[in-house]
């Protein structure tokens, strides 16, 4: 009966449930700045997958890749 009660009056007045609102609070905590970051992965590859890194002019990148079985 008292949840029954709870869910009415929570229904019943919408503006009671207030969310945070997060975006501002952000805004308020952090200052803007810009930071250039480089080699992140230190390589175009990771695994067997790709990075967002690119090589620098004049640089060779070289691999030798062995792939055992299925990968499933």
């Amino acid at each position: 009966m008292n949840h029954l009660v709870i869910c009415l009056v929570l229904l019943a007045y919408p503006g009671i449930i207030k969310g945070q609102d997060l975006q501002e609070f952000l805004e308020q905590q952090t200052k803007e700045t810009t930071e250039i970051t480089s080699a992140t992965f230190k390589a175009t590859r990771i695994m067997n997958g790709h990075s967002i890194e690119r090589m620098p002019e004049g640089q060779l990148d070289f691999r030798i890749s062995h792939r055992f079985g299925r990968v499933n």
